[in-house]
């Protein structure tokens, strides 16, 4: 049997030999054993041996304390495994003989009580003399410290201890700059660990901000914060001791249950702080007292997590108030080029070095001088923080004032931030790491740089020097600012250096895609229809996915791009070698289906046909809003407005467009694109239900034109007409364009193929035909209808037969590439599934009156069937402004219908079967029964009470077969029920329910009369394509036309060597039209600067106009407070309420301002 959990598996069974269950060790206590054996034989403990009281000290809990700080009998402990041995007066301790090693006996988790943390921390009690290469084995290895991310950042927080405290807005600004740089880079932190000074105040800021994240089934706290502190000056370290059965994970491991204290007394040792995540409890032999073993430890650390040679990740100390102990920190890691960010304001330590540094000068010989008048200035402060030092040792004053002297003289290694006035903590923090040349390369300050999100820094810090790099150096940051939404930062780049076309390869696409499907669990399932792996998600994978979205897409890289080929070329060489034509669009796309909204905007201001792409990005995210679930609400809304955000974009450059040229504009939106499968800008966009592009001026006029196809002016009347007398076209009812760029006239034969090519002459000619087709039909089901089929039936038939030929030529030209695909994009028309419908009734219908058996329900399918067929005549109002919005109308109010009636189906039943069970009981089970149960209430509900039927059947009183009166019931005294139940029924159903749906309905006709016009502009370019694309003739001779294009197309597959290639003739009109678009671009974003700073001015003017009102307001203070000294002394004392009042309202309005 296998018990599984949260990251632990452990496995039992029997023992062939004793039957006993044995149990094999699970996978944590694996990890635990693994941990104990690591820590028991690497790290140490200290101990002193030898106890000879030091005079002249004592503690409140000592009186007579060793040099090391223990009492004599705190020296004779079991955990001594050395003899200890008292010495006497006059033999001299001496720390390296007295103070020898162990091997440690404190590690495991402490649980900290009241403090509402969520996970333990860990601890380990280690030799100041610990190896860091052990260390480092024991934070990453065992402590899991690169969960859930490697850090890019380690800050060391120093300073002072006891009685330091940051209130009020240092505090706050203190928490938000270091957290900000902490989660912004994954960073590490590294303090004291203990509940006093800036160690609690580091505390406090992560108390507020962590949180945890699961990570391979582990969850982890996501700020690392790690406490470094003397194990001799740990309040309660005794009980962090384990026991010595190693054996037993359970026991050899400690986990403690630790109260943690906020009080701190002098010559007392100090509770650890219940915010840190990880504490290394450092052992140098002494006790009681904060020894200099956790501070060397600690700085040793730090100089090797920031050295290249071993973990070589950048590291920056911070400096809170501080001791004179903490100058000394400062100095030591100056001395190993740790940059310092001192907190001026915090007091002591940190603003004597902010003053030093601050009134240091730079020589024309870039030499850093102090002025010399400032020198006692410097003395003084030192004297004032530290006089009670300086007054046992005065000969060490001139020491600290040439150390701190020495520190700040390194100017690319301190930075300053003003905890009073300044905001920015973590850019300063950025700042200092970029500083000078210690920080690593100039790539990994860029690193750095972009994880903070200030191209800012970058440009002014990295960019603006030489920056000598080779190609591709920048690619990889390329790639993690697209990953990370950095739009600034890919500006930057591509403005230094960095080239889509070299960039973005196969492969790196891939790559992209493969990043990217992780983090948007939706895109991973829907590209997980299409892909035949589940590793790297191949571009094979993409190109089914967007022909899905779009009907249409070809790129021959994106097809050759299989895990097949990849499997046959480990090597990837086709991956790495190929790129693209157009890498700005496969970029775009990417960032559209990964949701990089952000990213996708920014490369759609650099694309070659934003038009387009704007309409692809919206078609695209309408057909992800299509596939998401019905209860993804939050999903749908992103799509919806992602949809109208990129829809708007392309409405607004070809609105530009319109205005600089209609001519051109319309060629940029019937351009047809390769890559789309040849379809135009606007047929996207019918994809994509564009109607707010389609409703565009533009549009519109390239529908108008598309409509006539040719003809300047024709009305339908003059259209219908002409079809009847086709002379009538040479005629002046008609005018036609100019043929070709020459303005040549059309000949009469070329008026003709124009007439009968338009779209509305076929929309014409096809309803006309429609009409004479529902008059046949009419005429045989009324009068030509018989047992025998029928000269009229076979006519009608046969037309039938020719609409479903045409049926099957539409699906043939849909735009989606693969059959499956066709038949979806003709089903998706609701008017193509009401054609199903009708095909279907006529094919059933003609089956059954075959027969005369079945001959009457034949004639009833056929009855039926005529419904259909004149409803179908509402397709023909769609040409129709005014009409064709009334049947989107009827369409969404149909779909309702079917809701509502669910509904009202529940209260029918439960009212139908009560009635019926109390008018008519003991009936037999029959179609009759259901018929009154459903019918009765239904029609009730429209008026028809059918009171008569609600008696009870005085002559079905007894059970069936029992004529025994005993048995009978007497059914008369229930038929006062059934009024009182109808009466409720009808308040429900013809009140309440009714009512409802007349609300939706209103609804409904609100929402559509709102969008009206753009709903028929949208349904108007649909009625356009369809008969663009429809035959000449109309039915039922449409049947010749079937069989020449049926011909033609045979002819093409088998005997044509060559297609036709007409993009050569067009290069010149192509390439003239990518010109006016990006120049459309152009003014779009001149406009859009030009709305931005018209903004700003009107927000700077308002400003102005506040300002105006708190200086009235100011003056009118004034004059009240000299009002005010006039006034007695008695009442100046206490302050009038209303100056009180005067003075909020200034204070709030200076507020609200942002003064």
């Amino acid at each position: 049997m296998r018990v599984m959990g949260m990251g632990v598996s452990m496995v039992t069974g029997l023992s062939r030999k004793t039957g006993r269950t044995q149990i094999t060790v699970s996978s944590v206590d694996m990890e635990r054993l693994e941990l104990i054996h690591f820590i028991r034989t690497t790290f140490k403990k200290k101990e002193c041996i030898f106890y000879k009281r030091e005079f002249g000290k004592r503690y409140p809990h000592n009186s007579e304390p060793c040099f090391c700080g223990s009492a004599a009998e705190e020296h004779f402990t079991k955990h001594i495994e050395a003899p200890v041995v008292e010495i006497s007066k006059d033999e001299e301790w001496r720390e390296k003989i007295a103070i020898q090693e162990f091997d440690t006996d404190a590690y495991g988790d402490i649980e900290f009580l009241d403090a509402g943390t969520s996970k333990p921390a860990k601890y380990v009690r280690l030799a100041d003399t610990a190896d860091m290469e052990d260390v480092k084995k024991l934070l990453i290895d065992h402590w899991k410290l690169f969960d859930p991310a490697m850090p890019n950042l380690v800050i060391s927080i120093m300073g002072g201890a006891k009685n330091f405290k940051l209130d009020g807005k240092k505090k706050d600004t203190f928490n938000d700059g270091l957290i900000k740089a902490a989660k912004s880079t994954h960073a590490w932190l590294l303090a004291g660990g203990q509940n006093l000074g800036c160690s609690r105040s580091v505390g406090e800021a992560i108390r507020e901000n962590q949180f945890i994240v699961t990570k391979r089934d582990r969850m982890v706290r996501a700020i690392h914060a790690i406490g470094i502190c003397s194990w001799g000056y740990v309040e309660g370290n005794t009980f962090l001791m384990n026991e010595n059965n190693i054996n037993d994970p359970g026991t050899a491991f400690n986990h403690v249950k630790y109260k943690a204290s906020n009080s701190v007394k002098t010559g007392f040792p100090v509770s650890l702080h219940p915010d840190y995540t990880h504490f290394l409890l450092v052992d140098d032999g002494f006790r009681n007292f904060n020894s200099k073993g956790a501070s060397e430890l600690r700085t040793r650390l730090e100089g090797y997590i920031q050295d290249p040679k071993f973990m070589g990740i950048p590291l920056v100390g911070l400096l809170l108030e501080g001791g004179i102990e903490s100058i000394e920190d400062i100095s030591r890691r100056i001395k190993k080029k740790i940059p310092i960010v001192l907190l001026e304001g915090t007091g002591r330590a940190a603003d004597i070095l902010a003053y030093a540094y601050n009134h240091y000068t730079t020589t024309h010989n870039e030499e850093r001088v102090f002025k010399k008048n400032h020198m006692k200035i410097l003395e003084e402060k030192l004297l004032q923080a530290y006089g009670k030092y300086f007054r046992r040792r005065p000969d060490t004053l001139e020491k600290y004032r040439d150390m701190v002297l020495q520190c700040c003289k390194q100017e690319s290694l301190i930075s300053v931030f003003n905890i009073n006035t300044d905001d920015d903590l973590d850019l300063v923090i950025l700042s200092a790491l970029l500083k000078g040349e210690q920080s690593g390369t100039k790539l990994e300050k860029l690193k750095l740089a972009l994880m903070w999100n200030r191209p800012d820094i970058a440009e002014e810090r990295i960019f603006s020097e030489d920056f000598q790099r080779p190609d591709g150096a920048l690619d990889d940051m390329f790639t993690d600012a697209l990953l990370q939404s950095r739009v600034e930062f890919l500006h930057l780049l591509l403005h230094n250096g960095v080239s889509l076309y070299d960039y973005l390869t196969v492969k790196k696409l891939r790559d992209l895609y493969t990043k990217i499907a992780p983090e948007s669990s939706y895109l991973r399932d829907l590209l997980s229809l299409h892909q035949s792996s589940r590793g790297s998600v191949y571009l094979h994978s993409v190109e089914q996915l967007l022909q899905r979205l779009l009907r249409q897409f070809v790129n021959p890289k994106y097809a050759q791009d299989t895990y097949e080929r990849h499997k046959a070329d480990p090597s990837d060489n086709y991956g790495n070698r190929t790129k693209f034509d157009d890498p700005t669009m496969e970029l775009f796309i990417w960032a559209v289906l990964g949701n990089y909204v952000d990213v996708a905007e920014f490369v759609w201001d650099r694309c070659a046909s934003p038009i387009t792409c704007g309409i692809v990005a919206a078609t695209i995210y309408h057909g992800l809003y299509s596939s998401v679930k019905a209860d993804s609400t939050h999903l749908k809304e992103f799509y919806e407005a992602c949809k109208k955000r990129f829809e708007g974009l392309a409405v607004s450059v070809t609105d530009i467009c319109y205005e600089m040229d209609r001519d051109k504009a319309m060629g940029v939106i019937e351009r047809r694109n390769e890559q789309w499968g040849g379809m135009s800008t606007l047929e996207v966009a019918l994809i994509g239900n564009g109607r707010t592009f389609i409703a565009t001026q533009c549009a519109q006029e390239s529908i108008d034109q598309s409509w006539r196809r040719g003809m300047k002016s024709a009305s339908t009347a003059s259209v219908l007409f002409a079809i009847l007398f086709p002379f009538v076209v040479w005629t002046r009812l008609f005018e036609f364009l100019p043929l070709g760029d020459t303005g040549g006239e059309l000949t009469p034969f070329q008026k003709i193929l124009t007439f009968y090519k338009a779209p509305i002459t076929k929309f014409a000619g096809n309803t006309l035909s429609y009409v004479f087709f529902l008059l046949l039909y009419s005429y045989m089901i009324l009068f030509d209808f018989g047992w025998e089929i029928r000269y009229t039936e076979k006519v009608v038939l046969a037309w039938i037969g020719i609409f479903i030929i045409e049926e099957f030529r539409e699906v043939a030209t849909m735009p989606s590439g693969t059959i499956s695909g066709k038949l979806r994009d003709w089903y998706d028309s609701a008017w193509n599934r009401f054609d199903f419908l009708a095909y279907l009734l006529a094919g059933t219908a003609f089956g059954l009156r075959k027969f005369r058996v079945t001959f009457e329900y034949g004639r009833i399918c056929y009855a039926l069937n005529t419904a259909v067929f004149y409803l179908r005549l509402l397709r023909v109002y769609h040409a129709h402004y005014h009409l064709g919005p009334k049947l989107v109308t009827v369409y969404r109010m149909i779909i309702d219908v079917v809701m509502f009636l669910f509904l009202l189906l529940v209260f029918i039943l439960g009212y139908g079967i009560a009635s019926q069970s109390l008018i008519r009981p003991y009936r037999q089970l029959s179609w009759g029964v259901v018929s009154d149960v459903i019918s009765t209430p239904y029609w009730q509900m429209y008026g028809e009470l059918l009171l008569e039927e609600l008696k009870v059947d005085k002559d079905s009183t007894c059970p069936l077969g029992n004529s025994d009166k005993e048995n009978c019931e007497n059914y008369q005294k229930y038929e006062w029920v059934v009024p009182i139940m109808l009466g409720i029924y009808l308040i429900i159903s013809n009140v309440l329910l009714l009512n409802l749906l007349i609300a939706i309905f209103a609804y409904v006709f609100d929402e559509v009369h709102e969008h009206s016009m753009e709903i028929w502009k949208y349904e108007m370019y649909r009625l356009v394509r369809d008969y663009d694309d429809k035959p000449g003739l109309i039915p039922p001779f449409i049947i010749f036309e079937h069989v020449y294009l049926f011909l033609k197309f045979i002819w093409k597959r088998c005997c044509r060597k060559e297609r036709e290639d007409l993009t050569k003739f067009m290069q010149r009109t192509l390439e003239m039209l990518k010109i006016f678009e990006a120049e459309s671009l152009h003014r779009y974003r001149s406009q859009k600067k030009a709305q931005e700073a018209n903004k700003a001015d009107k927000r700077i003017n308002k400003v102005l106009e506040k300002a105006e009102e708190i200086a009235n307001k100011i003056e009118g203070l004034g004059r009240g407070i000299s009002q005010t000294d006039e006034e007695s002394e008695e009442k100046r004392r206490a302050p009038p309420r209303s100056a009180l009042l005067k003075q909020q309202a200034l204070r709030d309005l200076m507020r609200q301002v942002g003064l």
